[in-house]
């Protein structure tokens, strides 16, 4: 569930977007990649936000792909500082990733 992101992280993204993209000033329809952001940047992004806002490794790199502009992103880190953290399935192993090195086909 997303929540409405408060004004003080809503100011703290705006903040850190606008350091990132060098620009004076993100709106809240601003998008990330319309600002001249780029993957090298968005991996920037995540980590500047994950250490500034204390969230850890909740925020992902895809998670500025899916909420671009600040308002989404905003209200998607909202939910995770609250706590609404997504669940994360695993992938089937194959039985060549659970093979012994040594039982590993070349």
């Amino acid at each position: 569930m997303t929540q409405t992101a408060t004004p003080q992280t809503m100011a703290s993204l705006a903040r850190i977007w606008a350091e990132i993209l060098g620009v004076t000033q993100v709106e809240p329809e601003g998008n990330f990649f319309a600002l001249g952001g780029h993957s090298l940047l968005a991996v920037r992004l995540v980590a500047c936000v994950q250490e500034e806002l204390d969230i850890g490794d909740d925020l992902e790199i895809s998670d500025v792909l899916r909420h671009q502009t600040l308002a989404a992103f905003a209200d998607h880190v909202q939910s995770l500082r609250n706590g609404d953290h997504r669940i994360h399935f695993l992938r089937p192993a194959t039985a060549a990733a659970l093979a012994r090195p040594e039982e590993r086909e070349a």
